[in-house]
């Protein structure tokens, strides 16, 4: 996972921090995790919101409040359209998804 805090991790904070309008939505997202399983690689992980920040594990005990699973690009289609597509299923708290989206 150091792979992911150093090359996506850091730089999505990084410009995160620049831009106003994110920090408010930031502070909305506090606490919340979402939990993404990619099926090809049978990789799971979660997105976490704290501190202004987002943060990625791999090995949590924590329950994500939302879990997004499917293929790889299905997944980042859904992502850049809000709409599910293709093998993606959501389960969980679908608007804290969509929140994330926008």
């Amino acid at each position: 996972m150091t792979g992911f805090k150093l090359f996506i991790e850091d730089p999505i904070n990084y410009l995160l921090a620049t831009i106003p309008e994110a920090q408010d939505h930031l502070e909305k997202l506090e606490g919340q995790r979402i939990g993404i399983s990619i099926h090809e690689t049978k990789t799971t992980f979660q997105l976490h919101f704290q501190d202004l920040n987002l943060h990625i594990t791999e090995n949590s005990p924590k329950k994500p409040n939302v879990i997004l699973s499917g293929k790889s690009l299905d997944i980042l289609e859904t992502r850049v359209t809000g709409h599910t597509s293709g093998s993606v299923s959501v389960d969980g708290n679908e608007a804290l998804f969509l929140s994330v989206s926008t």
